[in-house]
């Protein structure tokens, strides 16, 4: 059995790799097929951790995964202890206390919240000081 997974890194300021963005792919054809979210990320997780293996995959640096903001509630980035996973929280995310509370929860069992796509707005004021990296494409 085949399993795919994009990674593109990511880079720092002096364009050394500072890790890899994970992203769902269900074929070499390098496209986003039509699925929602939460079965793609549960997807990345799965071909990973479990299939492919995370280190081999990042080569020591960090993993950053897209988390839909349901399972952010439901606590999964939580099911996979790795000390370098990026918790990317999608820019249509609905800002509201559940949300939150459950970002601070990560916080505080460390793992890292990263501001995918970052466009400033007021309501995100709350995330932006939760958040160890904003995330802005050029």
């Amino acid at each position: 059995m085949n399993v795919f997974v994009a990674r593109q890194p990511i880079f720092n300021r002096n364009l050394k790799i500072f890790g890899y963005e994970l992203l769902f792919r269900d074929g070499i054809s390098d496209t986003f097929p039509d699925i929602d979210g939460q079965t793609a990320t549960s997807r990345v997780l799965a071909n990973s951790f479990l299939d492919i293996g995370i280190n081999h995959l990042t080569q020591g640096k960090r993993a950053f995964i897209n988390f839909p903001q349901q399972l952010i509630i439901e606590k999964i980035p939580t099911l996979f202890r790795f000390e370098k996973l990026m918790v990317e929280i999608l820019e249509d995310v609905d800002i509201n206390e559940k949300f939150i509370n459950s970002c601070k929860d990560l916080v505080d069992a460390d793992y890292e919240i990263v501001l995918d796509d970052f466009v400033f707005k007021k309501e995100l004021q709350p995330l932006i000081d939760l958040a160890t990296i904003i995330k802005i494409d050029f």
